[in-house]
This record gives C-alpha cells, sequence and structure tokens, in this order.
C-alpha cells in the first residue's frame, strides 16, 4: 500500500510538474556557498584529423568510403563469386578473405594506430582550450556543457586521464572552486574510471555516469570475440525502431507481410558464409581499426576480455607486446575495479548517480543481442549490476515474491524488467525507458542538471523529486520524461509496427552485416 501510495503521488506531481517543465535553478555549493563548475566528459564523438596541427588536414574519422577504389570492390564481388561457386575449395575461400581484408584496411587505413597502440604520424583532435577558458557562471549557476572535455578516444584511457586532470585543475582555477561536478557519457565513463584510479576524488564533488561503458559492452566485447550472428527477430526489431512507422511504408510493408520466412533464410545464409570466414578475416580485420586502439579496449568486459585477446592477437602477442600492455593495464587496474573506485571515492565524500537508457534492441548482429539495453549497452553494464531480464520477457511471479520478501520490490520497474535493488547505488541510479544510445534529449539534460545542480541536504536520490522518479518513459514529442506506468505495451505488437518490420527485411540484414564488419560505434 505504501509503495502504491508513493506512485499514485507521483503520478500526480510529474502531471503538475511537467506543465512548469523547468529545472530548478539552484546550484550544488562548495563549502564557501559558491556554484560548482560542472565538467563534461563525452564518448567518442570527437573529429580526428591525419594532422592535428594542421586544420586543413584530412579528416580520418568519421572514415570517409573515399579510401574504397573500384578495383578493390570489383576483387571482393569475384573472389566472392569464385569461392561460393567452389565451395569445398578452400583457397578460393583464403582469396575472398584477403579481398575482404583489404577493404577493411583501407577503409581504417589512416584511423588505425601503430602496433604499439600510439598513433600515426602526428594525427589526432584539434581542441585548443588553454586559448578561451574563461569563468562562464551567468544567474549564480553554471551551464551542462560549458566546460566540454575532448580527447583522442582512440589512445590509452591513462593517457587521456592525465589531459583530463589537467583540464579540471584548470577549470577549478579560472572558476575558483575547489571542486566541480564530473558527468561523463559512454565512452567516457570509462576515462573517468581511470581518472579517478590516478588521482583520487578530491575535486569532484558529484560523479555522474551517463549511459556508461565503464563495465563493458555487449556488442564491442563479442565483436572483439568474433561473435558475429544475425538474429532474424533482432534484425526485425531493430530496423523498426531505426526507420519508425509511417502509412507508405506500412502499405509497402502489408505485400511481403505473409513471407516472414525471407529473412530467416538471408539470415541463415550469410550466418553461414561468416562462420566460413570468421578466423581467416576478423581477427586481421579488427586489428587493422578499432582493436589496435587501447581506448576501444575500456569497453571489452570481464566475460570477453581473455577470449577477445587470443581472438585478435592470436599467436602475434611479442608483436603487439606494448599495446597488449596499454590493454592488461587498463583493465585490471580500472575496469575489473570500478566498483571498488567509485565506493572509495563515495567513502571519501565523492557523491554518486547514475543513469541508464533501455527500450531499444542491441545490434542484431552478435549472438547476445537479447538483452535489454539502449541499442549497444546492455542494462545490467550500463546500472553497475542491475538485474535484467532478456528482451520481451518479465520477472516471475516467484520473483517477485522474493522482492516483497526482501522489502525491494518499489526497486522493480513497471515492466517488470529490471530491477535496480541489485545496483552498486540502487537509491542513485535512474532509468530512461525508450532513449537510443546516440541520442541526449533534453529532457534527460534537465535530470543531469538536477542532479549536478541538487543543493539539497545530502545528495539527490531516486526519491528526492517525483519530477524525477528511478523509472521514466522517454515521450519523443513532447521531449518529456513521464512516470513508466505499469502495464505498457512495447509497439512492436502494433500491426503497423509489424507491416514496417516486413517490408525492410532484406535492407536489415545488409545493415546488420555491415556494422558486424565493420565495427561499432560508440559514443
Amino acid at each position: 500500500m505504501k509503495g502504491f501510495l508513493k506512485k499514485t503521488l507521483s503520478v500526480f506531481m510529474v502531471v503538475v510538474l511537467s506543465v512548469l517543465a523547468v529545472t530548478p535553478a539552484f546550484a550544488t555549493v562548495d563549502e564557501d556557498g559558491d556554484a560548482l563548475p560542472i565538467v563534461y566528459v563525452i564518448g567518442k564523438v570527437d573529429v580526428i584529423y591525419k594532422d592535428k596541427s594542421d586544420p586543413n588536414s584530412k579528416v580520418i574519422y568519421p572514415v570517409s568510403m573515399d579510401n574504397i577504389d573500384g578495383k578493390t570492390l570489383e576483387t571482393l564481388t569475384e573472389t566472392f563469386i569464385d569461392a561460393y561457386t567452389h565451395n569445398q575449395n578452400e583457397e578460393k575461400w583464403d582469396a575472398y578473405c584477403d579481398a575482404m581484408y583489404d577493404l577493411i584496411a583501407g577503409i581504417y587505413q589512416d584511423l588505425t594506430l601503430n602496433e604499439d597502440g600510439e598513433p600515426k604520424d602526428n594525427s589526432g583532435i584539434i581542441w585548443d582550450w588553454k586559448s578561451d577558458l574563461k569563468d562562464t557562471k551567468e544567474n549564480g549557476v553554471y551551464g551542462l556543457y560549458d566546460y566540454t572535455f575532448h580527447y583522442d578516444w582512440r589512445l590509452d584511457m591513462f593517457h587521456n586521464a592525465e589531459l583530463l586532470n589537467e583540464y579540471i585543475n584548470a577549470v577549478l582555477e579560472v572558476t575558483g572552486a575547489r571542486k566541480c561536478v564530473l558527468i561523463s557519457r559512454c565512452y567516457g565513463c570509462n576515462l573517468v574510471g581511470a581518472y579517478l584510479s590516478e588521482y583520487g576524488s578530491d575535486k569532484i564533488d558529484t560523479n555522474i555516469l551517463y549511459c556508461s561503458t565503464a563495465k563493458g559492452s555487449v556488442v564491442c566485447g563479442e565483436m572483439f570475440c568474433g561473435r558475429v550472428e544475425l538474429s532474424p527477430d533482432g534484425v526485425e526489431q531493430y530496423i523498426s525502431e531505426l526507420f519508425g512507422i509511417n502509412p507508405i511504408t506500412a502499405i509497402l510493408g502489408e505485400i511481403v507481410s505473409n513471407s516472414p520466412i525471407a529473412v530467416k533464410i538471408t539470415s541463415a545464409f550469410i550466418n553461414t558464409i561468416y562462420n566460413k570466414i570468421c578466423d581467416r578475416v576478423m581477427p586481421r580485420g579488427l586489428i587493422s581499426s578499432f582493436a589496435s586502439m587501447p581506448g576501444y579496449w575500456s569497453m571489452v568486459g570481464e566475460e570477453y576480455f581473455d577470449d577477445a585477446k587470443s581472438f585478435v592477437f592470436g599467436g602475434q602477442y611479442d608483436k603487439y607486446q606494448k599495446l597488449i600492455d596499454k590493454i592488461d593495464y587498463y583493465y585490471y587496474t580500472v575496469l575489473t575495479n570500478i566498483e571498488d573506485i567509485l565506493i572509495k571515492a563515495n567513502k571519501n565524500g565523492m557523491k554518486y548517480a547514475n543513469i541508464t537508457k533501455y527500450g531499444h534492441q542491441i545490434v542484431p548482429a552478435i549472438k547476445s543481442c537479447d538483452y535489454i539495453g539502449d541499442g549497444i549497452v546492455e542494462v545490467p553494464s550500463a546500472s553497475l549490476d542491475a538485474t535484467s531480464v532478456k528482451r520481451g520477457e518479465s520477472f516471475s511471479t516467484e520473483y517477485l515474491n522474493k522482492a516483497v520478501e526482501r522489502d525491494t520490490l518499489d526497486y522493480i520497474s513497471p515492466d517488470y524488467a529490471i530491477d535496480a535493488s541489485t545496483c552498486l547505488f540502487p537509491d542513485y541510479t535512474w532509468f530512461a525507458e525508450g532513449v537510443e544510445h546516440f541520442d541526449f534529449p533534453k529532457s534527460v539534460d534537465r535530470l543531469l542538471l538536477a542532479i549536478a545542480r541538487y543543493d539539497g541536504p545530502g545528495q539527490m536520490d531516486v526519491n528526492t523529486n517525483p519530477e524525477f522518479p528511478q523509472y521514466a518513459k522517454y515521450e519523443g514529442e513532447g521531449n518529456m520524461l513521464t512516470w513508466a506506468l505499469s502495464g505498457y505495451l512495447n509497439n512492436s505488437s502494433d500491426s503497423s509496427a509489424k507491416l514496417m518490420k516486413s517490408v525492410l527485411r532484406v535492407l536489415s540484414v545488409v545493415v546488420a552485416f555491415i556494422t558486424a564488419i565493420f565495427g561499432s560505434n560508440s559514443k
């Protein structure tokens, strides 16, 4: 009854507060009552130049297809046809794998790092923060993005942590503050882990992790292990979310809606081809692209790390020893100890918060795409150990009864898919349903600011502000977060959704396969 009354009151308060739709202008303050600046550590988004000293030099990330010439594609096509028509001839398949590797290596030839995990030539980001850093406080508060930290996401996290420490020191000096609020998203959470491990938390008042990959990402982990597999059901769901639903696609979908076997046959065909070439092309393709980057390895979790190293490096450990040393140091210092690092910082006075997204199909090109997540990161990893069911499932009656016995029922999501009671810090972990990994809506920004600027007693938790309950659903049109009411049904049951899924079946296979071959993008 108590939980029911609390949720009912929350719904009422959300209706009232959503009309106002404003974040209180109160600010987290230091011991002298001054507002604290916010340092925002972004994910893997910065543009990489071939020569970081020249803004007119070639942009090597985002990668360009200009590196692919017609001859490479022609060779790839010819060798595949030859191999497929001579299926038992392994030399033909070797030739096709060589052509596939040439394609991947050509695309990433400028972006990939050297064998020691260091940049080629003088490649990197162009960012001169020292020339224009200033105090940006306005109306007594700091903005969310006033002090955004940029970095070369390819590099060793401890290298970037050193730069982050320098930046935080400079921000504190220019603002006169003793501490800052540190917000990091996705890849940036891994960097913050390295920072806290190396420099401690004395300068951090509040640390907010947003769609975190600090414990790894199932997409990156499985890719680096070569565990690529198209899921027909996952492909349909992924494409329906990617393209949305409209009357035209619904009509077209009607034409093919009676042929669900097509996507299964196509997926099975591609999976068969991939299994034949996996060991011959994937390790080479990975080390010629994302696996050459120590930063990317920070997203390979404990479940995958050893298998990934074995798959990527094989018998070439000596050749890549300096790169492996960087990878190992981060893994054994930060990733496997991230909970202890955060607990230690919390005991030292650093406040903590976590915002996890979910409700989107994990990229359906890996074997474990049935996790609940935001498309890239699964809920258990992003939230630091929330318990979740697989997509389309819900907790059993037995599980819910045990939650009642443990008095943890209030931590379970209204759709009975997530249990926050098992999180590292259950009372400081929020979940935003319906927000995709690469989407950063203003409604979540309001939650970030509410946490960052909170000036009440203790720290803001999931029960402090009725506008921001532990579980919320993102409403795209109104850009609002609203209370996620029990009985929510996902749109996959809608007939128009089914139509949309059908029309894009063939295209979905192509999209997923390209994603598998060329690696995962994570902010």
